[in-house]
């Protein structure tokens, strides 16, 4: 037998116990409450059969075990009570609010689908109401489980004359046998036994022996039916002990009465009636609802017996504290006095109460027999119905076929059902399933409904209790015609809960709840309630196919009926059930209806932390309540919180509660450690977090003049986000600030106020093991930490704002932010009607990343750690501030920009080092702090630039920046080569002497975007070679592109400088006039440069051609960024030396890495031009005029060279191949062409060189077409060609070339147009041998240009 059916079996012998009704003297009632009890109380823990007994059957004495046999001990006059229907009423509700106090164990997390519900085990107060409501039930005559079977006479051995009180005692009874009859008693040959009980400490114990001794040797009753009830053995000096012991620590002993202590019904009051009358029976069944005396005290509680089922006559196992002797039970009863009790109840049923019965079985068979009601093979198969229908005995109509006077007292149909009943309490539940299974057809024949459903009810306990398969058809009707037929809601309740429990047990959850259903009704309240309840625990449960969903609707019913019937706490527990299923789902009107009733319910009865809870479901970002809802329930949460706050300060907790409005990101939390510059980009410090430390990396190896950074090295930290690394705890100094960026989130769909909005942390001091924190006073706590405070924060509905809130380390130790406190307002500032606030708090959890390194890591979900919040406070360091004028967000490519930087000491330390750190040093450069200091450039002054690399050390004045010190530099900011963005990014580390090994050394970001523009290009071609000079053409190029059709913009050439060690410019032959010529949009300027040869000089020379004195030209920052621009672009890296110092030359370890063939077949760099330009922008509202320069370093003089880079072009597998041949074209410059008869006919000869020892065979292709198609594009070189041409001769040409050999041919080429041609648009191919190596396309190293002009004659184009 399964667990379930233990527990329903246990249910039913429960209800359907023998009754044994107790008549006392006065002075066996004085004995018992010298035990603080009655005596029923005293044998209701022992009134259950230890040993197993046995019954013979009537018709062929087969013997029937009976075990755990358990009565029910009641007053006589316990049956006289017929209770109204408000007292009932009034008890089951008292019975099943406080048994909700009773729960024991915690709630069990179990997984229905898709949704884990958390809820108890079991349901105690629909156990104690089902337990309370079968005592309310009054006795009908349809049936006789109630009635009583024995009576026993209890009388004391210390009375003066016991057998006269017996006597007196056996009168009464006869009397009330008389009176009642089968109304109250089972037969009228009802067993009455004798008990003396006896004081053992203060009696006779010879006198009570002799006494108990004539009582069973009396003449007509046999030697079982009197008995001795020795008690009461422990004596008053003992029981004062015991009594001190618990006062003194606690009880010690068993109290076995506390689990079945309840209060027997008293005397009825006058709405109570005493029938005595055969109508009783009639005015209790047409009644609804039957209740106890309003004088009723109800039984708080029922207990659970070993198989899970209350037992109606316990309550549960838990007792208060001793503080004196009638709070404690028993004390005058030793364990042998218990043992005592138990054989006592044990022979009573053994030796007494079966033995009757037996007899009684049998003696009521006979009569059936001789009545013809059963025949003689009844227990054999077959069932005999009433011959002739009924007996003459009575009228037809006796009584109402919905009452159980339907049948007269003596009739057979009554008798049988007696015998049914008679042998069920008695566990012989095959014979009476034989007999309910033939009164049920008798009654139903008959038309007795109420006696129909009484059999059909009883033939289902019977098939529980034998084992057999349950017909739900009869429980069905059984309960239909109780309800309708008879109109009795009490049996129909009656059978339905017995009934749903075997169904229950069996796993019929569904069958079990339609019973329930079917007893839910308007008529009352708190029992619909608890059906309803039960049927949302069926579909919960149902076997394979559990039904949360139902169970939340049926859970919502029920807490509405709760609450109609006033039981609050029941209301809240049914809705939190509910809530489980609807939390989170796409329901949001129900979940939020469900909230709102625990909100307003829970502020009722006084869970003000649950109301608050409630609220703020309702306080939702995916809410779809209306704005002016959620006003309306924001205003009633700040009043429940309130009032909860208030409870909580009258309760000594300091502590604030935690509210989650407005929303706070806690990974979106970004940390500044230390005072953050104004002007740098926030964003930047984290984004390229990596950027950052590669910069501190070398800083700290140029600082340390170390090779290698430490192992122990760790970066600086000044900003920490969730995309930075936060794994390494970082520090701050002393009276520095730390800022906390917060996301804030109204997620409300109205205005939200805030006031006093500040940090919460907690500090231990490294000279102090005490925690202190600023929650409880903010005052004390500024003591040791200065805590920023916003006053007040506004947000409209949805709106997300950034706050930023700092705070101030006073003393050293470690600090944790841990929230954020603020008061929450019911309205703006100036409202004073109705506003109210509360002091609440948000916690910051910052949660680390994902550990993905293992596979325990993977499948533990672990995180690793996040220090973002978590800091050390050590002494004071220095604290530098680097300020910088505004700079640009736009600039030309070359353009110079000049601003200024200044640095500041902010801290208590000096500062004696300042390091520049950065990977664009060709963008900027730093002057000198005084702006005197730049010098001016003649010609023939040597150059000598500053040292540049990625990292170098600025001058400080006299090497140290003392506290509050500050100094100026001089800044620019060039212009990028190519056009882009561009990020520039500076660190700048600072140090003092003594900075101890916490914090060696500080840093500070710089970072700026700037967007360089196209603005000039420029080509520098040999033209002319002599042996001691030789002449340059330049063509620069407009490239500037305006964005509006209305701005103009023109570039003037200001300044050239050349920087040689063995050319200068010859400026009386030269072919640029500057400062004069402008060079408007897509436009473009060619000039030509002599250089003169300089002998005797080994270091570089500068010559300067300009509209302004020499000595009016500035050289910084001309030489700075030459020598940066070296740095960060090889392709024009060049090789300079500084001036002699002490006999020393210092060569700049700078040189070309090209390829082995490139750098044998190009001379060394040995000049580089300087070209400084201007440009006028010009608007309809302004005029911009701005400044720049490019630098162009020349590798190889009789090479075309463009100040743009570019790219290196991709080689075949013969890497050398691309440098075979170089070939020129040229034609006669002094010549002016001129279309002439509609066209224009030049010579162009073309020259090859055989730049290796070997054989070199050349192709040469001409285009077929006028399409243009050159070696170098014309973007690149800034030029667009003006029309196309026709080369007009062989398009084909095969040359072999002697090593290191040239050879020249002669082409023509024809104009139609005039305008500017770039001649090389051929290919020329070569290779070694043409069996062995493939043709690859050889690179021009030049652009011819030809300007051919329009003819003389107005007639020609």
């Amino acid at each position: 037998m399964s667990v379930n059916e233990v527990r329903g079996v246990d249910l039913i012998t429960q209800v359907f116990s023998p009754r044994v009704a107790l008549l006392s003297s006065t002075g066996a009632e004085k004995l018992a409450q010298k035990n603080n009890l009655s005596l029923v109380q005293l044998l209701r823990p022992f009134a259950q059969m230890r040993t197993e007994a046995a019954l013979r059957d009537p018709y062929n004495n087969t013997v029937h075990e009976v075990r755990n046999l358990k009565l029910k001990f009641e007053l006589m006059e316990s049956n006289d009570l017929v209770p109204d229907s408000s007292t009932v009423t009034q008890l089951l509700n008292a019975v099943v609010s406080d048994s909700l106090s009773k729960i024991n164990g915690a709630k069990v997390n179990s997984k229905y689908g898709s949704y884990n519900l958390n809820m108890h085990s079991s349901a105690p107060w629909f156990e104690s109401f089902r337990n309370h409501f079968m005592r309310t039930l009054p006795v009908s005559q349809h049936e006789f489980t109630r009635h009583f079977v024995a009576c026993l006479l209890v009388v004391s051995s210390s009375e003066p004359d016991p057998k006269t009180q017996f006597a007196n005692l056996e009168k009464q009874f006869r009397e009330n046998l008389a009176e009642f009859g089968s109304q109250r008693w089972f037969t009228s040959d009802i067993l009455c036994c004798r008990v003396l009980i006896h004081d053992v400490a203060e009696g006779d114990e010879k006198a009570a022996s002799e006494l108990i001794q004539e009582l069973k040797n009396e003449i007509g009753r046999g030697p079982h039916l009197s008995y001795l009830l020795s008690i009461n053995s422990r004596r008053v000096f003992e029981v004062q002990e015991i009594v001190k012991s618990n006062n003194k620590y606690g009880p010690k002993m068993v109290d076995p009465w506390k689990r079945f202590l309840f209060d027997n019904l008293k005397q009825p009051t006058q709405k109570a009636i005493k029938s005595k009358s055969a109508d009783r029976g009639s005015n209790l069944d047409a009644s609804n609802g039957s209740t106890e005396s309003s004088q009723i005290r109800h039984p708080l509680d029922m207990p659970q017996s070993p198989n899970g089922v209350s037992d109606p006559d316990s309550s549960p196992d838990s007792f208060a504290p001793i503080t004196g002797e009638n709070s404690y039970h028993g004390l005058y009863l030793t364990s042998a006095d218990q043992e005592v009790i138990r054989s006592f109840v044990d022979e009573f049923i053994r030796r007494a109460l079966l033995p009757h019965y037996e007899k009684q079985i049998r003696s009521l068979y006979d009569q059936l027999v001789a009545k013809k009601a059963i025949s003689k093979s009844f227990f054999s198969a077959t069932k005999k119905w009433f011959a002739s229908g009924r007996t003459a005995n009575y009228p037809m109509h006796f009584g109402s076929a919905e009452s159980s006077n339907f049948y007269p007292p003596e009739a057979s149909e009554v008798q049988l059902r007696k015998l049914g009943d008679l042998a069920f309490l008695f566990q012989m539940y095959d014979i009476a399933y034989n007999i309910y299974y033939q009164c049920k057809g008798d009654f139903s024949s008959d038309g007795a409904h109420l006696f129909y459903a009484g059999s059909l009810e009883m033939t289902v306990f019977c098939q529980f209790m034998l084992g057999k398969s349950l017909t739900t058809s009869y429980i069905d009707t059984a309960v239909s015609a109780y309800l309708y037929q008879c109109r009795n809601y009490n049996y129909a309740l009656r059978c339905c809960l017995l009934c749903s429990e075997i169904l229950l047990c069996k796993s019929v959850f569904l069958e079990a709840s339609t019973n329930f259903l079917k007893l839910t009704s308007e008529e009352s309240d708190l029992k619909s309630a608890l059906l309803l309840e039960q049927v949302a625990f069926c579909y919960i449960n149902a076997r394979g196919f559990p039904k949360p969903r139902k169970f939340a609707f049926y859970m919502i019913l029920a807490g509405y009926r709760y609450n109609k019937a006033d039981q609050k706490h029941h209301l809240l527990r049914t809705y939190e059930l509910a809530q489980q299923v609807f939390k989170n789902s796409t329901w949001s009107h129900a979940e939020d209806n469900i909230n709102l009733t625990i909100a307003k319910h829970s502020h009722i009865v006084g869970k003000l932390d649950i109301a608050t809870q409630s609220y703020l479901h309702l306080l939702t970002k995916n809410s779809m309540d209306k704005s002016n809802q959620q006003a309306n329930f924001f205003q009633d949460f700040i009043t429940c919180f309130k009032e909860y706050i208030e409870f909580k300060r009258d309760s000594s907790s300091a502590k604030l509660s935690e509210v989650m409005l407005p929303y706070i990101n806690s990974q979106a939390v970004v940390v500044t450690y230390g005072a953050l510059q104004r002007d740098s980009n926030f964003e930047a410090h984290f984004i390229q977090s990596s950027h950052w430390v590669s910069l501190e990396k070398a800083a700290t190896l140029f600082v340390t003049k170390a090779k290698t950074i430490p192992i122990t090295w760790k970066p600086s930290i000044q900003v920490l986000s969730q995309t930075t690394v936060n794994n390494i705890k970082p520090r701050t100094a002393r009276n520095e600030p730390v800022k906390i960026k917060l996301q804030l989130e109204n997620t409300m769909k109205f205005h939200l106020y805030l006031e006093k909005i500040h940090l919460l942390w907690n500090l231990k001091r490294t000279d102090c093991e005490d925690l202190i924190e600023n929650e409880s006073d903010i005052l004390e706590g500024n003591k040791y930490i200065k805590t920023e405070v916003i006053n007040e924060l506004s947000f409209d509905n949805l709106e997300i704002k950034s706050v930023s809130l700092g705070i101030i380390p006073c003393v050293e130790g470690d600090v944790n932010i841990v929230g954020v406190a603020y008061n929450l307002c019911s309205g703006a500032a100036d409202t004073t009607f109705n506003r109210k606030t509360v002091r609440v708090k948000q916690n910051l959890n910052v949660v680390g990343p994902k550990l993905n390194s293992t596979r325990d890591d993977r499948l533990a979900n672990a995180r690793g750690p996040d220090f973002r919040l978590q800091f050390t406070v050590v002494s004071p360091q220095p604290l530098l501030e680097v300020q910088f004028s505004p700079l640009p967000s736009e600039i030309l490519c070359g353009e110079l920009h000049t601003a200024r930087v200044t640095f500041h000491n902010r801290g208590q330390i000096p500062i004696n080092s300042l390091v520049v750190s950065s990977k664009d040093v060709g963008y900027f450069a730093f002057g000198h702090a005084d702006p005197n200091m730049l010098g001016s450039v003649q010609n023939g002054a040597q150059f000598s630039p500053n040292s540049v690399a990625e990292v170098f050390e600025l001058t400080l004045p006299e090497g140290v920046l003392l506290p509050g010190q500050g100094i100026t530099m001089s800044f620019w900011i060039r212009g990028m080569t190519n056009a882009g963005r561009y990020s520039i990014s500076l660190l700048f580390l600072y140090k003092n002497k003594t900075s101890d090994s916490a914090m060696p050394h500080r840093i500070v970001k710089k970072s700026f975007e700037i967007e360089a523009r196209q603005s000039l290009s420029a080509n520098c071609i040999k033209n002319r070679n002599f042996d001691q000079s030789f002449q340059l053409v330049f063509s620069l190029h407009n490239l500037l592109q305006n964005l509006n059709s209305q701005c103009l913009s023109s570039f003037t050439l200001a300044t050239l400088i050349c920087v040689s060690k063995k050319w200068i410019i010859n400026r009386s032959q030269n072919g640029i006039v500057v400062d004069t010529s402008k060079i408007n949009e897509q436009e473009q300027l060619n000039f030509e440069v002599r250089l003169d040869r300089i002998v005797g000089e080994e270091d570089n020379v500068i010559s300067i051609i300009s509209s302004e004195t020499p000595s009016e030209v500035k050289l910084i920052p001309f030489n700075e960024f030459l020598v940066r621009n070296s740095v960060m672009f090889p392709e024009i890296k060049t090789t300079i030396q500084s001036p002699k110092k002490s006999g020393e030359s210092k060569v700049h370890p700078l040189s070309y890495a090209g390829s082995s063939v490139k750098t044998a077949i190009k001379a060394s760099v040995d000049v580089t031009f300087i070209f400084e330009w201007k440009v006028n922008i010009e608007t309809p509202e302004k005029k911009v005029q701005t400044s720049g320069m490019h630098y162009y370093t020349l590798d190889e003089i009789d090479y075309e060279k463009s100040d743009s880079p570019i790219p290196d072009v991709a080689l075949s597998q013969n890497a050398n191949l691309p440098y075979l041949v170089r070939y020129e074209m040229k034609y006669d410059s002094n010549l002016e062409y001129r279309i002439e008869k509609s066209f224009a006919k030049v010579d162009v000869s073309v020259q090859f060189y055989n730049c290796s020892e070997q054989l070199v065979e050349v192709k040469l292709f001409l285009p077929e077409s006028p399409t243009p198609s050159s070696v170098f594009s014309l973007d690149k070189l800034g030029l667009r060609e003006s029309f196309s041409f026709w080369w007009v001769c062989k398009s084909t040409w095969v040359l072999s070339l002697p090593a290191l050999g040239r050879k020249e041919i002669k082409l023509k080429a024809c104009f139609f147009k005039p305008g500017t041609y770039n001649l090389n648009n051929v290919s020329v191919l070569a290779s070694f041998n043409s069996t062995v190596y493939k043709f690859v396309e050889q690179d021009c190293m030049s652009a011819t240009f030809i300007t051919i002009k329009p003819s003389l004659n107005p007639e020609l184009p």
